[in-house]
């Protein structure tokens, strides 16, 4: 946590606070759903201590407050089996009033905390947008927004005067533009990912 309402992946990336959100929400209404069987509990262990288990360690005032291990799903897909650290007893967890199990919500992939914005600003604040089509200039625009005046539109050629009312909707969508996902050597192969890194841009946005 960086501020409030900000948060920081690896030290890196901001983080999606809708994700964080919805992780914090969850390690506030955890609860016991019941006790792991005795006869199960043995094959829960082991499960909880192999690779696919996730552990969780919460910090506050900079000191770790608790340590979880997070397993696969019960039986029922009702509850998943956790376990708190320096504790030999397993439990199924749920969260009271939902249905389905737990662990997707403990993202451990960087790529899919990361926050997806690449433009974010209000209106009051945006001057200037230019948006150049780099194989087809002739369509290429400038939208200018004086202080406190009404949006004016230069370009594509041919365009004499702009509806006010679509350039502010346009605007407006600058108070959120963002990607998809980000392109890996896991999600794409690297000649791929070399020969779009290597290609020619087909449009260029400017903010100011």
């Amino acid at each position: 946590r960086k501020g409030k309402g900000y948060w920081l992946v690896n030290n890196a990336y901001q983080a999606r606070q809708g994700a964080v959100n919805n992780l914090l929400l969850t390690l506030k209404k955890l609860a016991i759903k019941a006790p792991v069987a005795k006869s199960m509990e043995e094959n829960v262990l082991k499960d909880l201590a192999g690779p696919l288990q996730k552990k969780v360690e919460v910090y506050a005032s900079g000191k770790k407050i608790k340590t979880i291990y997070v397993g696969g799903e019960t039986m029922d897909k009702q509850g998943t089996f956790m376990l708190l650290e320096h504790s030999s007893v397993p439990f199924e967890i749920h969260i009271p009033g939902h249905r389905g199990f737990l662990q997707t919500r403990f993202i451990t992939d960087e790529r899919i905390w990361r926050d997806q914005t690449i433009f974010a600003a209000e209106k009051s604040e945006i001057r200037e947008i230019q948006v150049k089509y780099l194989q087809n200039p002739a369509n290429s625009f400038t939208i200018s927004i004086p202080d406190g005046g009404s949006p004016q539109l230069a370009g594509p050629a041919g365009i004499e005067r702009a509806d006010t009312l679509l350039l502010n909707q346009y605007i407006a969508q600058y108070r959120r533009f963002g990607f998809e996902y980000v392109i890996t050597d896991e999600t794409f192969p690297a000649s791929r990912k070399d020969s779009i890194l290597n290609s020619e841009p087909f449009i260029e946005i400017r903010l100011k």
